[in-house]
């Protein structure tokens, strides 16, 4: 945390020794960060995976690194020729350096907007070549509002869903990690609500789709609300550029 407040950190464990992932969304300066790091130890070795968008498409940026403790990376996004990229700079900043990023407009449709004013932080996402990306509004709500996050991936397109609740504060978000067809498919359980409120997320595969399940329960009078998302496979848009 830096400048911000903390907003969700997954941690999970459990795994080889010396192997861990760990998730964490961070607001710095209005922005809200999304820092994936996964570590597998030998060598200090770190593997980065940030949001971008790539010839239409958002996806995972992997950048490996190899280097000295407190080593970052400071990313910009920009717009350029109607896409949002990301511009990476590497630096090797003593310890406890942060990871900064910022949005600006550049000849072409909206990507990104960022509100900053009040207590409403306000993301929201047109469309890039007919693909709806990312659609995220936080705003702050009275104390034990729980947000959470879940993440996926298939064939190069990232779906990030997000479920805004105000339940009484002690609510957990629980992560659990499974893979599917060579993709990392995370699964969010929320639990810690009044009389056995829960909200599952889950993923599958069907016909080709990327298929995003919300089965929300323990509402009145056994009232299930479902959500779901089909994803078309897109072609695969090529290896990240070197930025």
């Amino acid at each position: 945390m830096y400048s911000g407040r903390l907003i969700q950190t997954r941690v999970q464990t459990g795994e080889p020794a010396g192997s861990f992932t760990v998730f964490t969304l961070i607001m710095y300066l209005g922005q809200l960060i999304l820092a994936h790091f996964q570590t597998d130890e030998p060598a200090g070795a770190i593997t980065e995976f940030t949001l971008t968008i790539y010839p239409g498409h958002l996806i995972l940026a992997c950048v490996q690194n190899g280097q000295p403790a407190g080593a970052v990376a400071v990313f910009n996004l920009t717009m350029y020729s109607s896409h949002l990229i990301l511009a990476r700079v590497q630096t090797g900043e003593p310890a406890g350096a942060v990871t900064v990023f910022t949005t600006t407009m550049y000849s072409g449709p909206l990507i990104l907007t960022g509100e900053l004013a009040g207590p409403v932080i306000d993301f929201t996402l047109t469309m890039c070549e007919g693909h709806q990306i990312l659609a995220l509004v936080q705003t702050v709500e009275p104390a034990g509002t729980v947000t959470v996050f879940t993440q996926t991936m298939c064939s190069g397109l990232m779906i990030l869903a997000r479920v805004r609740t105000g339940e009484p504060a002690g609510a957990v978000t629980v992560f659990t990690q499974t893979m599917y067809l060579g993709h990392l498919i995370l699964l969010s359980v929320q639990t810690g609500e009044p009389a056995g409120a829960v909200t599952v997320f889950t993923q599958t595969m069907y016909s080709g789709h990327l298929t995003l399940e919300r089965v929300q329960t323990g509402e009145p009078a056994g009232a299930v609300t479902v959500f779901t998302d089909h994803v078309l496979l897109s072609p695969d848009p090529g290896p990240c550029p070197n930025w």
